[in-house]
């Protein structure tokens, strides 16, 4: 890690312990629930030592996940994706990808980056015409689980703006507008747009920020690909 990174790092505030207007319960099979809350807390420990929003509880009977066998790509209901920021070290991101890696985690599938050039166009006031590829550290996005029924977790490098924890829930048309609309309830406040089809609430500003997102995906008739998706019945708000 360079000094500068170093530097970043030891200004970070120190913060007591977060109160987050909403908190995700992951069910766990009996016998289960310790190993996974301490899995998580030892992920959250490194990243941000004061936030709490994660808590493991135990179902009164084992889930069993119905057999299905999907032959083309789709969309978890649920992701957990941290954007970590390559400034304070590439070896940070690379120590959550193999702390994924490692049990319990387990691997779920792989979005590639598609066709789009692999890497970033890095520029310099000097010569803004010749600008430099820079390799993305990731090419592809890796996602991870904890069990059948739990949320997929990975990791993603950013270039700019802050770190962010961003909890995605997917929707259909048919309950997009209805699941936002709901959670403007809970939330007492209007969500954040970007564009049509995604929007967010922030949850918590910090050294990482945290944002509940909302993402719309179309059927396979407007282009996406698409598949009965992967429920997540281990999860509450």
């Amino acid at each position: 890690m360079s000094s500068s990174a170093s530097d970043l790092l030891s200004r970070r505030p120190r913060q007591q312990q977060l109160l987050l207007p909403i908190n995700l319960h992951l069910l766990a099979n009996p016998g289960d629930s310790l190993l996974l809350q301490q899995t998580l807390d030892r992920l959250l420990r490194w990243l941000c030592p004061s936030l709490r929003i994660f808590h493991v509880s135990e179902r009164a009977s084992p889930f069993r996940a119905q057999t299905r066998i999907c032959t083309v790509a789709g969309y978890p209901s649920l992701a957990i994706t941290f954007f970590l920021h390559e400034a304070y070290g590439e070896e940070r991101i690379l120590k959550v990808l193999d702390f994924f890696q490692r049990p319990p985690w387990q691997y779920h599938h792989t979005e590639s980056c598609g066709s789009r050039t692999r890497g970033i166009h890095i520029t310099s006031s000097s010569s803004p015409s010749n600008a430099l590829l820079r390799p993305y550290l990731l090419p592809s996005r890796d996602f991870y689980s904890l069990g059948a029924g739990m949320p997929v977790w990975g990791v993603r490098p950013v270039h700019c703006g802050g770190e962010i924890l961003r909890i995605t829930l997917y929707s259909s048309c048919d309950n997009y507008e209805d699941a936002v609309r709901f959670y403007e309830t809970v939330m007492q406040r209007q969500a954040e747009e970007q564009k049509a089809g995604f929007c967010w609430f922030t949850l918590h500003t910090g050294w990482i920020d945290v944002l509940l997102a909302f993402i719309y995906v179309r059927n396979k008739a407007t282009g996406f690909k698409w598949f009965p998706r992967t429920y997540c019945s281990s999860v509450l708000f």
